[in-house]
């Protein structure tokens, strides 16, 4: 038998991680290999979560605890400006808006303090931990924020909120890791769902819960703890959502691996696969497990110096200070008097505007941009959205013309390309690292949009306070500077999603069809690699010693089969911009079989799930080789030398197969595994006509 160490490596060096049964994210990647579907229809109410062991039921979990974070945002809103008139702090009624400004702003200044830390916290404790704080943070101070007495105890309590709740990273994160790759796009633009489900919510508690006492005479009367605290109703409320998401939360399961990684030298590659015992971490590794490669080591790559990351979380953090700008303006320009060029709303106005807006921002999330994503990617719907966003902004200055159903539909069209701009960018943040250093990543990206944010609320404030003192202003009077302004913010987002800016990770792309999903999964490569022998007879020598010890295969069938198995080692695999490739006519060449194909006309990419056959056709123009991994699969290849006029093989779910069907020959594969998916590659030699002068069809009756 051949030396092990004679085989030529064809990768890099590689860090081997293993996958461990009590390791709550190995536990995750199992679900999300065995559990293919579209994870859609998440639960948006609380009422309706159920827990049971399938993704869609974790992602509607996260999605509520993520919900519970943008209520305290968004409720503030349509009360804001009231409360901080309450406070009797501005002296004239122009400047309220400006002391406004800084009660929002208070709140991103926290976050932008601690992101990074509670990022930090997520990678080495886990997503749970820093969720369950978030969301008892948000329980006891937004109940204090709304018994607030005046300007200095809202800004205290606002901070805190901002700085002891570092949810929102964290969720971005986990989004991408409950979700196969395929939907990343879905797990990232329901995270900004649940956005759109706060805006319907928040504003509704906000505008229609404030002033009780003013609303409901009959219910509340004014000399009661309502009348005295007339914003503490809809904060209470919120911390009630939020104590039920804390409850829940201790049911959300957890993403992140934890277990170290098990460093292995290129001679024990192949006795790990074979089970062989590790002594020196007591672990046992059975033929079952599966490897994770990533290039080592990550951890040592420096985040500011991942350009991929870093240009994409500066254009992120430009139009989120637009965003939060024009939602600090709306809502200030929306109750502030026709006088002062504003709309008159009252609190219920404002929120119902903003509860429709958030509503059809829901189902645009849901229905369309999922769609649009896979059409244009990434990055250009970000551009379409920004591009959009312009001319509708600056109509704005004469929304005061427009009521009811048609002001709402006005909202609704800006609203939309908005948060477009912001999934994109987020999905890009997310492929742009690996699991390990992915909550630190959205823990910068959270930080550094959060100083944006910062300046966002004060600045829109002063601006508008500004903007009303100048009615009569020659160029851009009133209003029309605020919505100019916001204008210029966004036209140079846009110019940033430009090249030689921003840059793609090499991972941009989310695959056309389950079938090209292969390459990664949420950062780290999942394959099983192969290692070309020195000698063509060198994988037949060592799996006939495995046949004499006793294998429960035997090596006749697989040569009648066309088929050669190999170790989970390491391989003829090439890399180009779709990612890591498998060279299926190389293998098959360096494992010594004949009759495949004689190059690579045609490739595909497939996957089998349990019980499932594919192939069971002939084709008359083409040779066919194929690799097979990931599951218990019988391979059939018609061969006239058998007497049932067909050879037969079983490949384990720990094992890789080549095989090959040469030109006139009929082939199948049948997944017989209960669990797992069977994927394979297959190389034709010359492009396949479908039809039935080249291709025989449902040879084998009994499959």
């Amino acid at each position: 038998m051949g030396d092990h160490n004679n085989r030529e490596p064809l990768l890099k060096k590689y860090e081997q991680e293993y996958e461990f049964e009590d390791c709550p994210g190995c536990k995750i990647e199992q679900l999300k290999r065995s559990d293919t579907g579209v994870p859609i229809k998440p639960v948006f109410f609380i009422s309706v979560v159920t827990l049971c062991a399938c993704q869609l039921s974790f992602l509607s979990l996260s999605l509520s605890i993520y919900i519970n974070k943008a209520l305290p945002i968004s409720s503030l809103f349509p009360f804001l400006y009231f409360m901080v008139r309450d406070f009797h702090i501005a002296e004239r009624e122009e400047d309220i808006s400006y002391y406004a400004g800084y009660v929002g702003s208070s709140f991103m200044l926290g976050r932008a303090l601690t992101s990074i830390l509670w990022g930090i916290i997520a990678d080495r404790y886990g997503r749970k931990p820093v969720v369950v704080i978030g969301t008892i943070t948000v329980v006891i101070f937004n109940a204090l924020f709304g018994l607030s007495t005046n300007f200095w105890m809202a800004i205290i309590t606002r901070f805190l909120i901002g700085s002891l709740c570092g949810i929102i990273g964290t969720m971005r994160a986990y989004a991408s890791e409950i979700c196969r790759k395929e939907y990343h796009a879905l797990g990232i633009s329901a995270v900004s769902t649940s956005w759109g489900i706060g805006l319907v919510i928040g504003p509704a508690i906000g505008g229609y819960l404030a002033q009780p006492a003013e609303k409901y005479p009959s219910v509340f009367s004014r000399e009661s703890f309502w009348g005295r605290f007339p914003y503490f109703l809809p904060c209470l409320m919120i911390s009630v959502f939020a104590l039920a998401a804390t409850v829940m939360s201790f049911w959300l399961p957890e993403t992140l691996h934890k277990h170290n990684k098990i460093k292995k030298e290129k001679s024990n590659f192949h006795d790990a696969a074979e089970g062989t015992p590790d002594e020196s971490n007591g672990l046992n590794v059975s033929p079952s497990m599966r490897y994770y490669e990533h290039k080592a080591p990550s951890s040592q790559k420096s985040l500011l110096k991942n350009w991929p990351l870093v240009s994409s979380i500066i254009v992120y953090c430009i139009f989120q200070l637009h965003d939060i700008a024009y939602l600090e303006i709306f809502s200030l320009w929306a109750v502030s008097p026709r006088t002062l060029g504003g709309l008159s709303f009252t609190t219920a106005d404002v929120g119902q505007v903003l509860a429709i807006t958030g509503l059809g921002l829901l189902l645009f999330q849901l229905l369309v941009y999922p769609l649009v994503e896979r059409i244009t990617g990434t990055v250009m719907i970000s551009r379409i959205g920004a591009v959009l966003s312009i001319p509708l902004l600056a109509s704005y200055p004469y929304i005061a013309l427009l009521t009811g159903v048609s002001l709402s539909i006005a909202l609704n069209l800006h609203s939309m390309p908005k948060v477009s701009i912001t999934t994109g960018l987020l999905i890009m943040q997310n492929r742009a690292v690996s699991q390990e250093q992915r909550g630190a990543a959205n823990g910068i990206s959270m930080s550094s949009m959060s100083l944006f944010k910062t300046i966002g609320p004060a600045a829109g404030g002063s601006l508008l306070s500004w903007s009303q003192r100048r009615q009569d202003a020659d160029i851009l009077p009133g209003d029309q500077l605020v919505f100019f302004v916001l204008n210029v913010i966004e036209l140079l987002g846009l110019l940033l999603t430009f090249r030689p800016f921003l840059k793609e990770p090499e991972d941009t792309d989310i695959p056309k069809s389950k079938h090209d999903s292969l390459d990664k999964e949420n950062g780290i490569q999942e394959r099983l690699v192969f290692q070309r022998p020195s000698s063509s007879t060198h994988l037949r020598e060592e799996w006939h010693a495995k046949v004499q010890s006793g294998s429960s295969f035997q090596e006749d069938d697989d040569e009648k089969a066309n088929l050669v198995r190999f170790s989970a080692s390491s391989s003829s695999i090439a890399k180009d911009k779709r990612g890591w490739l498998l060279n299926p006519t190389s293998l098959a060449l360096d494992s010594a079989i004949s009759g495949g194909a004689a190059g690579c006309a045609s490739v595909h990419l497939g996957e089998i799930r349990s019980g499932g056959v594919r192939g069971n056709h002939r084709h008359h123009t083409c040779n066919e080789t194929f690799v097979i991994w990931g599951a218990k699969t019988v391979f059939r290849v018609e061969n006239d030398a058998v007497k049932k006029g067909y050879a037969e093989v079983i490949i384990g779910a720990d094992e890789v197969a080549v095989a090959v069907s040469p030109i006139g020959t009929a082939h199948a594969l049948v997944n017989v595994d209960p669990v797992q998916t069977t994927y394979f590659m297959g190389c034709q030699d010359n492009i396949i006509n479908y039809n039935g002068t080249t291709t025989d069809f449902n040879v084998w009756k009994d499959l």
